[in-house]
């Protein structure tokens, strides 16, 4: 591509043409996927952490002088949402393991783990059965499904607050109820 072309690309590029958008697109994405999947491994994530990172760039289109700088962009901003995303796995994991290991705590003097986490996990499906309507919806969409709350809130026809609301009230009911219910 000539200079010219090139200052061309980038003027209809920052007025909104959607053509030049999409020349950018296939020009850099699958360089951008393969240096994303580096990073996260995995080439779904790439693809959806790339096509997040061209929605930005065309959010902010009006910034750009060159194709370096578009290029630099993409490659900064790929490289920090695949290491927010990193660090979300890391923290959920983290958030898992330490709920499993205060669980385990808790019931390291019993004989049998087995029929004590049994006989938990029944108390625990017992009592979400008790919960109001939607607030076991949301629950169980939450936490048996392991659905985000903006999913949720998309198949229940509401809002990520009432959402996050729900499974607040939820799970402070099953805490207050269980505990009242296992003798130590």
């Amino acid at each position: 591509m000539k200079p010219s072309d090139v200052k061309e690309l980038i003027n209809l590029f920052n007025h909104g043409d959607q053509a030049a958008f999409k020349y950018l697109y296939d020009k850099l994405s699958p360089e951008l996927i393969a240096f994303t999947k580096q990073i996260i491994r995995s080439r779904e994530e790439a693809e959806d952490v790339v096509a997040e990172t061209f929605f930005k760039l065309w959010r902010l289109r009006k910034s750009f002088e060159t194709v370096q700088k578009i290029s630099a962009f993409l490659h900064v901003t790929s490289k920090n949402a695949c290491l927010d995303r990193i660090r979300h796995v890391k923290l959920e994991l983290s958030k898992r393991e330490i709920l499993l290991e205060n669980l385990l705590r808790n019931y390291e003097q019993a004989q049998e783990i087995g029929d004590v986490q049994e006989q938990l996990l029944n108390r625990i499906y017992t009592e979400i059965e008790t919960l109001p309507g939607k607030s076991r919806e949301v629950f169980k969409l939450s936490y048996i499904e392991d659905l985000r709350n903006a999913e949720i809130a998309l198949r229940l026809g509401t809002n990520e607050k009432t959402i996050r609301n729900q499974k607040a009230s939820a799970l402070k009911r099953l805490r207050i109820s269980i505990l009242r219910k296992i003798k130590f």
